[in-house]
Order: C-alpha cells, then structure tokens, then sequence
C-alpha cells in the first residue's frame, strides 16, 4: 500500500472513531441534494472523507511494480457518483481503526486509481 493512501485512511478511521464533532449537521446542511444527518455520525464521516479527498490531490506514490521504481503524481482528484457518495458515508459512519483501517486504505486505493489510471497497477487476476 502507498504511504499517502494509508496515512489518509489512518486518519479517516480515527477521526471517524473519535467522534470530534459531537452536533449533528442541521436539516438545512445538503450535500448533492442529499440530506445525510438521518445517518448517525454522519458529521465526522463527512469531514473526514473531504479531508481525505482534498488530501490526496498532488499526492505522490511510487510504483514497485516493475524494476524501475518510479514516482506517480496523483494529479486528478477523487470523483464518485451521488449514489456511491451517501454509500461510502453511510458505511464510514462506524468505522473502527482496529477493524477497518486496511479496507478504508483499500477504498481510498481504488478510488484515487479510478481517477488517475496511468498510477494503477496492471491487472492480473
């Protein structure tokens, strides 16, 4: 796994876990016309996956794929559908660090891959 995408799913579990922001978001807080408050923490899964999105913009991992290690800029930004968005929130909403962190460090992977191709792996499998 990549040092950028790990130490943001680091963070997203923690924060998530941690529960910083105690106040739920008013009725009136709407992300792509979406109302989430219904969903419990839904405070502390928001905020940490903006975090982590703005995060991993210019982020630089390196490929240990080939025999030449080289370094990729992940120069795109993370862009998902408004349907997988309310999904990654809802199912973010009660991570724990112990238990979740290499699937969120997964999630964070494949989305940042999907946004910025030419930093994927080859497929083998």
């Amino acid at each position: 796994m990549q040092i950028p995408l790990n130490k943001v799913a680091y963070f997203v579990v923690n924060f998530i876990a941690e529960r910083p922001m105690q106040s739920v978001f008013p009725d009136t807080f709407v992300i792509h016309g979406t109302k989430l408050n219904s969903i419990n923490n839904h405070q502390n899964a928001i905020i940490a996956y903006a975090i982590a999105v703005d995060s991993l913009v210019n982020a630089k991992i390196y490929s240990t794929c080939s025999e030449t290690h080289k370094e990729i800029e992940l120069n795109k930004r993370i862009e998902i559908s408004k349907h997988s968005y309310v999904d990654i929130i809802d199912a973010m909403c009660d991570v724990s660090p112990v238990s979740h962190f290499k699937c969120i460090a997964v999630l964070f992977e494949q989305l940042s891959y999907r946004a910025n191709p030419d930093a994927s792996y080859e497929i083998s499998i």
